[in-house]
């Protein structure tokens, strides 16, 4: 089951209760936030910071510690120290970001302008990481949703289901809005017993395949040009355009469908004759139902009570593209 953020992070208060960023709990007694949400508090190294989590709105009293310490101007990153008994907390699960590059993420805090809502759940892509001049490498994000009060989120990569990163910095270009977060390879060097817990085999390879089958490319088709005239490269996230399949199940026909199957079993052999037969068996069977007759069914509904399954479908009906996706 995919690690919940609702339990681990928690707001950065000022004096006047009013919520200035975000952190989020990385071990039984630590947390972690930017140092410029800590100073936007106006609290110090040292001194002790007012904190309430997400979950059941519980304020706390934490210590910011001197060490580990990183400035603004360096990687932006400040340790709490939570009391244990008190915590009402879960420690997030991190892993290495060199991975993540072109995975979805997710995140979770509490930016300014989200009118009624407690929260927002920003979520998008992950670029990839990038040099940061006076800092350790920067993981670069499209962020469209983020906005002041995000600072000091996790970011949760959802091919990993691990905490990858932390909200650090936002920058707004013509078209949209660039993120800039701390690598957990940063939060670990910093915090040495920062423990990773690597993805298993299973998420591994369903990184691998979201990475492969993500982005639909588009070829052949007119696209609009840049500045030097060239097409510009046009791709969109699948799962923005993927309509999930339904499947017709003619059990209605089953034994009539049981029986032309044992005759064409019967007669077939290698002469052109009997594949012309099979050939317009199977075309038959992919010629147009009436749904308000038989319900649809779902694929993986259909591949769970049968264990095996043969998908007929004309051309370009997205017997493909199901398989892949």
């Amino acid at each position: 089951m995919p690690q919940s953020l609702d339990e681990s992070i928690f707001r950065v208060l000022n004096a006047k209760g009013e919520t200035v960023g975000t952190g989020f709990v990385i071990t039984s007694d630590l947390a972690v936030t930017c140092a410029h949400v800590v100073l936007a508090a106006g609290c110090q190294p040292g001194g002790m910071l007012n904190i309430r989590f997400y979950k059941d709105s519980a304020d706390l009293r934490v210590e910011v510690l001197k060490v580990p310490w990183s400035p603004v101007e360096g990687d932006d990153i400040t340790f709490l120290r939570l009391d244990e008994l008190s915590s009402p907390s879960h420690p997030l699960k991190l892993a290495s970001s060199a991975g993540a590059a072109h995975h979805l993420y997710t995140s979770l805090g509490f930016p300014k302008g989200t009118g009624q809502a407690e929260a927002r759940r920003p979520s998008g892509s992950i670029n990839g990481l990038i040099p940061s001049q006076g800092r350790r490498d920067w993981l670069e994000l499209k962020g469209d949703e983020m906005n002041y009060g995000m600072s000091g989120s996790p970011i949760l990569d959802l091919a990993l289901d691990r905490v990858v990163g932390m909200v650090t910095y936002y920058q707004d270009d013509t078209f949209a809005r660039n993120v800039f977060a701390t690598t957990s390879d940063t939060l670990q060097s910093y915090l040495k017993d920062l423990l990773f817990h690597e993805p298993d085999a299973l998420v591994g390879y369903r990184a691998r395949l979201l990475e492969e089958t993500h982005y639909v490319s588009f070829s052949g088709i007119p696209l609009p040009t840049g500045r030097d005239g060239r097409p510009l490269e046009l791709s969109l996230p699948l799962d923005r355009v993927y309509i999930r399949l339904r499947m017709i199940e003619d059990q209605q026909q089953h034994k009539r469908e049981q029986e032309e199957q044992r005759r064409v079993a019967e007669q077939s052999s290698h002469s052109l004759g009997d594949v012309l037969l099979l050939g317009e068996y199977l075309y038959n069977r992919t010629q147009t139902v009436n749904e308000k007759d038989i319900a649809p069914t779902d694929p993986q509904q259909a591949l769970n009570r049968h264990g095996r399954l043969v998908i007929l479908g004309a051309p370009g009906a997205g017997k493909s593209t199901l398989l892949r996706w």
